[in-house]
């Protein structure tokens, strides 16, 4: 069994964030991450408020697409929203491969030294007195004074304690993919509705 101060179960953005955010205070912490990088996701369009939060991770934005704003045909003619509304060149957003994206999180919480555990079977919860202790995955355990759930629509620690899942809409499915231009314009970004959905 290996004591932490925190035990995190998912290594995607928030989990990640969560892990370097704990680390960069002291304390000692364990993610949880059941799958292999680098993973297939969709990709990420990041609004130019979130550059504070990635340096505050230590994770500057480099090798990415930047762009003013983006298009936008939904109810009305297409138009185009500008993330300044003053025209500031600087108030740019991010297009970041998503697992690029996932790669700069991981590393960073790797260099600082958060032990990072790629579980391959299943895990359960630890409770203690009706409080969440760690986690188990066949005979290892990790314990932590905070166990943090960051495994999103996946909703383990909701499953584990069998509190019954909420939804709030139906299943959506996405389908995406990548094009790859070295000079993109802002004008081919954007969200643009159709008769089967949107783009």
């Amino acid at each position: 069994m290996s004591h932490f101060d925190v035990v995190v179960v998912g290594g995607g953005p928030a989990g990640c964030a969560a892990a370097i955010h704990c680390a960069q205070r002291g304390l000692r912490v364990v993610l949880l991450e059941k799958t292999s990088f680098p993973r297939h996701r969709p990709g990420e369009t990041l609004h130019p408020g979130v550059e504070p939060l990635l340096r505050q991770l230590g994770i500057p934005p480099q090798n990415c697409h930047r762009h003013t704003g983006h298009w936008v045909h939904w109810d009305g003619p297409p138009r185009f929203q500008a993330f300044s509304a003053s025209g500031d060149e600087q108030w740019r957003g991010f297009q970041i491969p998503r697992a690029l994206l996932d790669q700069q999180l991981l590393e960073q919480a790797r260099n600082l030294g958060v032990q990072i555990v790629h579980l391959r079977h299943p895990s359960r919860v630890l409770l203690e007195q009706g409080r969440v202790q760690g986690v188990q995955a066949q005979a290892a355990q990790w314990t932590g004074q905070f166990v943090v759930d960051a495994t999103g629509h996946h909703a383990w620690l909701q499953r584990q304690l069998k509190i019954p899942l909420r939804r709030f809409s139906p299943r959506l499915v996405a389908r995406y993919g990548y094009c790859e231009d070295s000079n993109l314009p802002d004008e081919k970004l954007g969200l643009f509705a159709h008769s089967d959905g949107w783009h």
